[in-house]
């Protein structure tokens, strides 16, 4: 049974060449997508959602707030009949007056991803509105998409959450498709349970990111990466340091969550590299150490590569030189 997820931060990514070629021919695939939001907010909109898709409204109800089945259309009409939800569903019918071209890059992205890994589950798309409190909704064959986490880094609405700017730089449409992807493949491909390393962290993190990177083949880098551009300049200048520092440092082998967080996790900065630095810097080796690896492995399939947990031996036959 899939775990149901809510994530609520934008999960990073990580566009670079080392992974432009695609192994094997991309399969079709037409995703099965519900727009939500804007059917909730109309007339019996709770009612028939309700009806038509069941499962995802008690996900969606969960979100919420609500966990009592028999509660969830009450709070659903008062939901549609809020003030302030109404006119936050005005502001993401502004943005997003239609949802088809996500629905055919997730398409085209899934046919990539189908195409590699032919047992890979291919989810039902559902668009909703959240009132914030998540960006996406994972669970056995369904994928939700919070629109109201996707308006734009310029959305009033953020600062006046008290989202940092760090992580609403990455809450805009062009977004979408890179969250909804590597959050998918989080749940295809989780990191074991337990208390990781930071090796084992960052490999992890770089499998999804290269995966994610081949998915979306034809997405401009300047929409997708997780970081700035001021970021991503300062890690190509300084790769080679900081993997002399997390080796010398035997940052490598740490197990303690709060340095592996600090390095891995999202942030304005990575605190032992400065505040010039981007978050997530460890993260960005671990994609690069992987990117070598598959180069150097032709042979190794892409669902191989992300069940792969032995971040020692990736490293090892990576042969990584930056």
């Amino acid at each position: 049974m899939r775990r149901v997820l809510y994530l609520a931060i934008p999960v990073a990514m990580l566009l670079l060449h080392s992974c432009q070629c695609s192994r094997t021919p991309d399969a079709i695939v037409e995703l099965r997508a519900y727009r939500l939001d804007s059917a909730l907010m109309r007339g019996e909109g709770p009612t028939q959602v309700a009806r038509e898709h069941p499962e995802f409204l008690k996900l969606w109800g969960e979100v919420l707030g609500s966990r009592d089945a028999a509660q969830q259309i009450p709070m659903f009409l008062q939901f549609a009949d809020d003030a302030d939800m109404q006119a936050l569903e005005d502001s993401i019918l502004r943005v997003f007056p239609s949802t088809t071209a996500y629905t055919q890059q997730l398409s085209k992205a899934f046919g990539v991803l189908k195409g590699q890994i032919p047992d890979l589950q291919i989810p039902k798309i559902y668009y909703f509105n959240g009132g914030f409190n998540t960006s996406i909704i994972l669970a056995d064959s369904m994928l939700g998409i919070g629109l109201d986490r996707f308006l734009g880094a310029d959305c009033p609405y953020y600062p006046q959450l008290g989202i940092p700017h760090y992580l609403a730089r990455t809450m805009s449409p062009a977004h979408i498709a890179p969250t909804a992807i590597s959050s998918w493949l989080e749940t295809e491909y989780p990191q074991p349970l337990g208390a990781a390393t930071t090796l084992e962290t960052m490999l992890h993190e770089g499998s999804i990111l290269y995966a994610t990177r081949l998915a979306l083949k034809d997405l401009p880098d300047s929409l997708a990466l997780g970081y700035s551009a001021q970021g991503l300049e300062w890690l190509e200048k300084n790769e080679h340091p900081v993997w002399v520092y997390l080796s010398e440092k035997k940052l490598l082998y740490e197990r303690n969550s709060l340095i592996v967080n600090q390095l891995t996790h999202p942030a304005p900065f990575t605190n032992v590299f400065g505040q010039d630095s981007p978050g997530q810097v460890a993260s960005w080796i671990g994609y690069r150490i992987v990117a070598q690896y598959m180069d150097k492995h032709p042979n190794i399939t892409l669902a191989q590569l992300l069940a792969m947990h032995d971040g020692q031996e990736i490293l090892k036959n990576a042969k990584y030189n930056p």
